[in-house]
């Protein structure tokens, strides 16, 4: 909280942060720091393409919205890059527009902090994309971020003295929202297979239990949120337990019971090499995004 303070008092304008994009990892961020309490929604500016990206937003307070990228980096020091990895070069374009236009924020040079959450996109291709911040940061969250239940890898390029409120500022929001690990941006790749993709695995298998449910003859409601409770609670004891998840498993299977005979199924069906290919699939992915 104290970094976020210092980075507040640092900057004097109304808004003090800014998101390029508006999509559902823009909304997660936003989401997130409104209910942790950290900024007040009149203290955050967002663009998008069209009225309708606004909408979400509406729910959440007086946001400040904008149809032009410009405004949002005339108004914030740290400025969030959400858009999809193939638009990276449509907001290059529509920054360095302005770059003829002395009526404009002179973007020739500017000590500000562009945060970049864009899979696949390396901090190298982002500084030729837009090579005129101060300095840059890549993270990799997940969407759980608007429930404070993200989970963040980060690393930077270039923070000079001057800027380092900023990423102090930076690594204690993404801290708010969830955990966080600094990583070497080499590992991000796999980072991005595991847990930025990983949401929509889990929600796979909670679907799945409550249909399993189901059939047995649960009633929808009771069925989902038993599975959805079953992974949460699963995943805190792993978290602020000492045992090796193995060990912690074997708490749970007795000799000849029911668990047993469950997990036998589950890998008769493959659980463990499906969750093996699934990641794999997608660190490829992330390369050959990174590749193009």
């Amino acid at each position: 909280m104290e970094d976020i303070i210092k980075y507040k008092n640092s900057f004097s304008t109304e808004a003090k942060l800014g998101f390029i994009g508006c999509g559902n990892m823009a909304f997660s961020i936003v989401k997130g720091l409104l209910q942790s309490k950290l900024f007040e929604a009149n203290e955050i500016i967002v663009s998008g393409t069209r009225d309708e990206s606004f909408e979400r937003l509406k729910s959440l307070g007086k946001i400040n919205t904008t149809k032009n990228n410009n405004e949002v980096v005339r108004a914030a020091a740290i400025i969030f890059l959400c858009v999809k990895p193939a638009h990276l070069d449509a907001v290059a374009i529509s920054l360095k527009k302005n770059f003829l236009n002395p009526d404009e924020i002179d973007l020739s040079n500017l000590n500000k902090t562009l945060v970049s959450i864009l899979a696949g996109t390396s901090l190298n291709t982002l500084r030729e994309a837009i090579p005129n911040f101060g300095s840059y940061i890549r993270v990799m969250p997940n969407t759980p971020l608007q429930v404070g239940a993200g989970c963040s890898a980060i690393t930077i390029f270039n923070a000079s003295l001057d800027l380092l409120n900023s990423y102090n500022a930076v690594k204690a929001i993404f801290c708010s929202l969830g955990l966080v690990d600094v990583l070497d941006e080499s590992k991000f790749h796999a980072i991005t297979a595991l847990s930025g993709s990983g949401p929509a695995y889990v929600y796979i298998i909670i679907d799945a239990l409550s249909d399993a449910g189901v059939k047995q003859g649960l009633p929808r409601d009771i069925a989902t949120r038993f599975a959805a409770q079953t992974l949460l609670g699963a995943s805190k004891t792993v978290l602020e337990s000492s045992f090796h998840v193995g060990q912690l498993k074997d708490q749970v299977t007795s000799s000849g019971g029911t668990t047993i005979h469950a997990i036998h199924e589950l890998e008769k069906g493959g659980i463990r090499n499906t969750l093996f290919n699934a990641i794999e699939a997608a660190t490829k992915r992330s390369k050959e995004m990174s590749e193009n």
